[in-house]
């Protein structure tokens, strides 16, 4: 019985441990995207919305778990500091037709 128990509890927590998060630390310019789920983009339908907002550099590490941006000033709506469950690793885009600016 007893081992029948300890099987259980490593399988449970194998388990646990795939679906958690890793545990992600950002140092000073960093650039993270920014969850836009809480925030107004004025789009017409919501699935039409903006998910991600564009890198920001990481200005400073307020807490453990706040983060402050370096956000534009004519974005007034969003407060330059920012809780890290919102912030999301910047990784550069693979494909070469991704990184070109369209010339129109």
């Amino acid at each position: 019985m007893k081992r029948a128990l300890e099987k259980t509890n490593e399988a449970m927590k194998r388990k646990w441990d795939a679906g958690k998060r890793k545990e992600v630390t950002w140092k000073e310019g960093d650039l993270v995207w920014l969850d836009a789920i809480h925030y107004n983009m004025d789009q017409p339908l919501k699935k039409l919305a903006t998910k991600r907002l564009s890198p920001f550099p990481i200005k400073q590490k307020v807490s453990r778990v706040l983060y402050k941006l370096k956000i534009p000033t004519m974005w007034k709506s969003i407060h330059p500091i920012i809780n890290k469950s919102y912030l999301t690793p910047y990784t550069p885009s693979s494909f070469e037709q991704q990184t070109q600016r369209s010339s129109i």
